[in-house]
């Protein structure tokens, strides 16, 4: 039972909760309540200062998220890429912060292209939240952010849960918007990330992008809570809602949202989708099965042990854009052998001292000895691995 019933989760405070360690921003626990509520100032007040975000005619509709650089010798070719902040954010030993300093280690880090722009998800598991919010200010985090070169951050969605009560929710709402002025004011290009319940939260969203008419962009999660369709679909409608109340187009950015491509074509027209997908099953040596159906599966794809999986990926990131294309009823002209790259294993280094030889190539690589027969669309040319629908993302 949670805090939408008629009495909440407030009947079970003296007894289940006290019991089991409630962690939530609760008035039964008077303490901790006013703790917390003079740590946010208070639940009413929103950010009011001026949000800008990324350019939007610069999004694809498909954002591949490079979730780390290992396994692949040569920068991955995209212009826009998506980056998961607590994999540079983080902890070490007792120290946390920013473990890169420049745009170049941050790209180097996640073994991606000088001249990709990147987005960084803020969202992740709630412990690498809690530990963001409790540090940012005082290691100074969003200073160490400003040098990396990004193009735009997603705020931390502090997450809503059906069963606390309705001040754990105004708390995280709070902390959000707390988060959002500090990448605001800081000059980063900052993402509001929308969690929503009730209506009255839709409300408060409502309220608060009205004031900031700079805002063109949002994110919104989909990879937990909403990856059933009970609950995801509604919440595509709601946004559309949304975006009809403030008589301005709000480009959305759904995070793990694959499985809503035609849903999301349907509600709400120009999206982005930023999906680690095809990397997950890459570096698990799986790909897409060469069948070229919009719902066809992934199959094994095992490599020679030390092979890189450039080629891999480059395959399984373009192969699962038009395949995402394809199911939201998108037009769009392509030689598919002109898709995929695969450099001729002759041309392979053997070692990682000579990368330096390929980057000349501005593509990806085949593993020495791969037998490339087994890839039957993939020619042995130079090619860049660039989204199919750049820009406007335009839908015919």
């Amino acid at each position: 039972m949670g805090a939408l019933d008629i009495e909440g989760c407030f009947t079970h405070c003296r007894t289940h909760c006290a019991q089991n360690g409630c962690d939530y921003v609760c008035p039964s626990k008077l303490d901790d309540f006013i703790v917390s509520f003079f740590e946010v100032g208070g639940f009413d007040d929103v950010c009011d200062y001026p949000v800008t975000g990324p350019i939007v005619e610069r999004l694809p509709i498909y954002i591949p998220n490079i979730l780390h650089g290992s396994g692949r010798i040569v920068p991955f070719d995209r212009k826009v890429l998506a980056v998961p902040l607590y994999k540079f954010v983080h902890h070490q030993g007792k120290q946390y912060g920013s473990f890169v300093r420049t745009a170049e280690e941050l790209r180097s880090l996640f073994q991606i292209d000088a001249k990709a722009e990147i987005i960084v998800i803020s969202s992740g598991p709630d412990q690498n939240l809690e530990n963001f919010w409790e540090h940012f200010e005082a290691e100074r985090v969003v200073d160490a952010l400003l040098p990396l070169g990004i193009s735009g951050i997603t705020i931390p969605n502090f997450s809503y849960f059906l069963d606390a009560p309705r001040t754990e929710i105004l708390y995280n709402f709070r902390r959000m918007m707390i988060v959002m002025e500090a990448f605001a004011r800081a000059g980063l290009p900052t993402i509001p990330h929308i969690n929503a319940i009730t209506p009255q939260d839709w409300d408060d969203w409502f309220s608060f992008l009205k004031d900031q008419p700079a805002i063109s962009c949002v994110a919104m999660e989909f990879q937990t809570g909403l990856r059933q369709p009970s609950r995801g679909r509604p919440m595509l409608e709601q946004l559309k809602k949304l975006q009809d109340r403030l008589g301005r187009s709000i480009h959305p950015l759904l995070i793990g949202g694959g499985g809503y491509a035609q849903d999301a074509r349907q509600a709400l027209g120009k999206y982005s989708l930023v999906d680690a997908m095809p990397f997950m099953k890459s570096f698990k040596r799986h790909r897409l099965k060469q069948n070229g159906s919009a719902s066809s599966g992934w199959e094994q794809a095992p490599t020679e042990i030390g092979a890189p999986i450039d080629h891999l990926l480059a395959y399984n990131v373009l192969e699962y854009e038009v395949r995402l294309l394809r199911k939201m009823g998108v037009g769009f002209d392509i030689d598919r052998r002109q898709m995929l790259l695969a450099i001729s294993p002759s041309n392979i280094p053997a070692n990682r001292r000579s990368v330096s030889k390929l980057r000349s190539h501005n593509g990806l690589v085949a593993g020495r000895g791969q037998d490339l027969s087994a890839w039957p669309d993939i020619p042995t040319l130079k090619l860049t691995a660039q989204p199919v629908i750049l820009g406007s993302n335009s839908i015919n």
